[in-house]
């Protein structure tokens, strides 16, 4: 299924708030040029990169805590931390954008919904379990299908809070949102039965492709002549000189 995403267009500046101090100037102008080249796609995407230290945080409070008790019942991949990880998306993109989805003023509610579906976060936070959180936005999460999710489930590292770790999480987000997300048509991809279908024909085919090789190659038995039919090919006069020794033997017994 084809997703066409279509929304207001705001102008919404990409959010690089290093609290923690993690990241060094050059990598977050790299952060910088990366958002600029998402703003030129047919489906303008972006990605933040906040660290913070969320004792401290007024986002600190039962609405905006990650629901780790159901990410562990679930069990964690990447999927499950998009769907126990939206209300920490919303509030960031609330607090960082000054807007509300449930606010009475339209505009600030068209520009929220526009920025949750463009805006995606890298979020470190090292009171968290998981302290490196790649969130998605809401047009994201429509590519985050089986297969995909599976692959990013394994590529980030969620816990490592340091400055490599974090422009390694950064990239992997990028390429996954430069690939599928800021496109045209945006779609989940494969799942695995899909995937497994795709493997069992390939099999099929490739069986049928070394069948039909075999065949071509293949010129039957050798045809020879009734009299070098034996097996014994080294000595194909047998039967015409054991004829002629019978003919001519001076034992007669057997002969008519």
């Amino acid at each position: 299924m084809l997703i066409k995403p279509t929304f207001a267009d705001y102008d919404i500046t990409p959010v690089i708030d290093d609290q923690l101090g993690i990241l060094s100037e050059s990598q977050k102008q790299a952060i910088t040029d990366a958002n600029e080249q998402l703003a030129s796609k047919p489906n303008k995407q972006q990605i933040w990169f906040i660290s913070t230290d969320m004792k401290n945080d007024d986002l600190n409070n039962g609405d905006y805590y990650m629901d780790w008790d159901s990410l562990k019942e679930l069990g964690f991949n990447f999927a499950n931390l998009q769907q126990e990880g939206v209300g920490l998306h919303d509030a960031l993109v609330s607090k960082y954008t000054h807007t509300s989805y449930s606010s009475d003023d339209y505009e600030s509610v068209q520009k929220n919904n526009d920025a949750t579906n463009k805006v995606n976060i890298i979020f470190v936070d090292p009171n968290y379990k998981y302290s490196v959180l790649p969130l998605l936005s809401s047009i994201g999460e429509i590519a985050d299908g089986t297969l995909h999710s599976f692959f990013l489930t394994h590529q980030f590292n969620y816990t490592d809070t340091s400055a490599d770790n974090v422009m390694s999480s950064f990239n992997h987000l990028y390429h996954f949102t430069n690939k599928y997300v800021a496109i045209k048509d945006v779609e989940p991809g494969l799942d695995f039965s899909q995937m497994t279908a795709i493997v069992i024909l390939a099999i099929i085919l490739l069986g049928i492709f070394l069948w039909l090789r075999h065949r071509h190659n293949y010129h039957g038995p050798k045809h020879t002549s009734f009299w070098d039919s034996d097996g014994d090919s080294s000595y194909d006069n047998g039967f015409i000189d054991g004829w002629n020794y019978g003919d001519n033997d001076d034992n007669d017994t057997f002969k008519y």
